[in-house]
């Protein structure tokens, strides 16, 4: 397909469907915030439980300056995983009260919302709208990677919202 060619379908495929882009990119925006939001309370929640009860560091580890030796109290969330099986059960159990409270889980643990899967549905569905009604139908071979690949799909989507913004 020729350049100008190209452009020109691409112009107007983005006037045609400009009103839908804009509100899967809304949408997709907002799972991402949701699970932004989720993942900070959890850390908050998590830190607090560490701050209000004693669980010591079983194994060394260093990240970039920071080092925990053996027996070091844990005092964040991003060296649980040096704690025992034991007491990190106990760390999961003393935070689901507050992660409740939250409306982050219920009483078993599982998700009340999966902000997770919410930011992959909505990123599927824009990325597949964007693949199937933008562009060309001679390029629907050259993209079917973007559909199995989260990087392509979030370089498309960024592609996408320059042009829409532009």
């Amino acid at each position: 397909m020729e350049k100008s060619l190209l452009l020109s379908v691409l112009g107007q495929n983005f006037n045609k469907h400009k009103e839908r882009v804009c509100e899967l990119l809304k949408i997709y925006d907002l799972t991402i915030l949701g699970r932004q939001l989720m993942d900070q309370e959890q850390k908050d929640i998590c830190n607090r439980v560490l701050s209000e009860n004693a669980f010591f560091a079983e194994n060394e580890c260093s990240r970039g300056e920071v080092k925990i030796c053996k027996g070091d109290r844990i005092t964040d969330e991003t060296f649980d995983f040096l704690m025992s099986e034991e007491d990190f059960q106990k760390y999961q159990d003393l935070q689901t009260p507050y992660l409740v409270a939250q409306n982050i889980c219920d009483e078993k643990g599982y998700f009340v919302t999966n902000w997770y899967t919410k930011e992959l549905e909505a990123m599927n569905e824009l990325s597949d709208f964007i693949i199937d009604s933008l562009l060309p139908d001679c390029f629907a071979k050259q993209f079917s990677k973007v559909r199995h690949s989260i990087v392509y799909k979030e370089k498309l989507i960024d592609i996408t919202r320059k042009a829409f913004t532009a």
